[in-house]
């Protein structure tokens, strides 16, 4: 039965056969050789994907992929391979203990922004070119530790997301309470380490020693590099630090201080007068320590909120200096204003003078005439419309005219008497002729 890593094939004894058997030349078989290069890989990278060991020698893979009591040949020019390819790296070129105590700052950034892109592109095209001369030995595969490019970066991915979607305002931590807290993704300080130092490779976190402490800082969500970790800082992780140590004792006192209160009570109830004032006087000078304490929490605290201050101050006070240097970059000055107001004055008084001349009734005096010959020739219209009017109008018009005012007329319009309807039945025809025969 196959674990999660092995690969559904691992149960056949036929393939397993020739994958377990040493290389041949590639020469010879081509297709053959790269199949079982990437069947290798595959296994690798699965490997360490179940096992969370992304960091592994060439004995340890002897010894994880052992089946029937036989080893793997070749396992080492699979590593070669993934190496030439960039799959795998020296771990020792990723260990974070191994960047020495320097931190990353603007000598950092300059080659990391200028240099190093260039080194790099020269560096592929050497690799391209040359691959058989940067190529490591084959004698020292055995004794190198390599590092899964591939698994470190995602591994650094989401642990740098992690923390900075965290809610804590925490972006300087030590490395064991790193540890602590993302343990869930980091299965081990030794792979953390790892995670730590490709990060810094890539200028996303900042490690700093003090003595036998690490501190590693983390870049901010709108960052682009992590900057370096201040003294103002590691003064508040050490402040930090002794804050949740007295707590500790506080708490710790304060349980002190109910038991010998209730052993007090047990002693009275007891008949022991002696030993309820020995556990009397036990709890008062718990008190007094209790007290002491309580105030150097305080001036903790205080101490502390004066640093968080500080900072924000010195924030504000960067912003006011942009903010003025960028005034004073403007290129304003008053009499460049001054003259710019008289020229717009200028301007919208011309524009007025403009509106004004366009306003103004035109007088067309060749084709103007007088006010009397218009009263004139209105009279004469009129008179022409009433002589219109007087005139008889044709036959047909009238009887249209008729129909029209006929059609809207009713029987009570013509106010007429009818008479009433008979009472008596009335006799038609031949019975009429037989009444009056009778």
């Amino acid at each position: 039965m196959a674990t999660k890593w092995q690969p559904e094939s691992w149960d056949d004894d036929s393939r397993m056969d020739v994958m377990f058997a040493p290389f041949r030349p590639r020469a010879t078989n081509s297709v053959g050789w790269d199949a079982k290069v990437k069947f290798w890989e595959g296994v690798i990278v699965k490997y360490a994907q179940a096992t969370g060991g992304f960091c592994f020698k060439l004995d340890d893979l002897k010894v994880a992929f052992q089946r029937h009591g036989r080893i793997p040949r070749g396992l080492d020019v699979v590593l070669k391979d993934m190496q030439e390819k960039g799959k795998l790296v020296d771990a020792s070129q990723y260990h974070m203990f191994d960047q020495g105590n320097v931190q990353q700052g603007w000598s950092m950034w300059a080659w990391r922004s200028l240099a190093k892109p260039v080194i790099d592109w020269s560096w592929g095209f050497v690799r391209y070119f040359w691959k058989s001369a940067i190529s490591i030995e084959p004698s020292s595969i055995p004794s190198m530790q390599f590092l899964l490019v591939g698994e470190i970066q995602e591994l650094a991915q989401t642990l740098l997301a992690a923390q900075q979607a965290s809610s804590e305002d925490c972006s300087v931590l030590e490395f064991s309470d790193v540890f602590h807290r993302w343990s869930d993704i980091c299965k081990t300080q030794e792979n953390l380490g790892y995670v730590i130092g490709w990060l810094q490779k890539q200028g996303l976190v900042v490690v700093r020693f003090e003595g036998e402490l690490k501190f590693v800082k983390f870049c901010g969500r709108d960052e682009k590099v992590a900057s370096a970790i201040t003294e103002q800082e590691l003064a508040v992780i050490n402040l930090q630090k002794q804050e949740k140590v007295l707590t500790q004792e506080i708490d710790k006192l304060t349980s002190t201080v109910e038991f010998c209160n209730e052993e007090a009570r047990l002693c009275i109830h007891a008949g022991n007068r002696v030993k309820a004032k020995s556990c009397l006087r036990k709890k008062k000078l718990i008190e007094a320590s209790l007290e002491k304490k309580w105030k150097a929490l305080d001036n903790l605290a205080s101490l502390l909120h004066r640093l968080r201050q500080s900072d924000s101050d010195a924030r504000i006070f960067d912003t006011y200096q942009t903010g003025l240097s960028a005034l004073k970059n403007c290129g304003l000055d008053v009499d460049r204003i001054e003259d710019v107001l008289d020229k717009m004055g200028e301007t919208l008084d011309m524009s007025h003078e403009v509106s004004s001349a366009l306003s103004r009734p035109v007088a067309f005096s060749d084709v103007e005439a007088s006010q009397e010959e218009l009263e004139a020739e209105l009279k004469n219209l009129l008179g022409e419309e009433e002589e219109e009017e007087e005139k008889p109008r044709p036959i047909k018009d009238r009887e249209d005219n008729a129909t029209r005012a006929m059609e809207g007329l009713t029987l009570s319009d013509f106010n007429m008497k009818l008479p009433s309807p008979p009472k008596h039945p009335v006799v038609i025809g031949k019975q009429r002729e037989a009444n009056f025969g009778h």
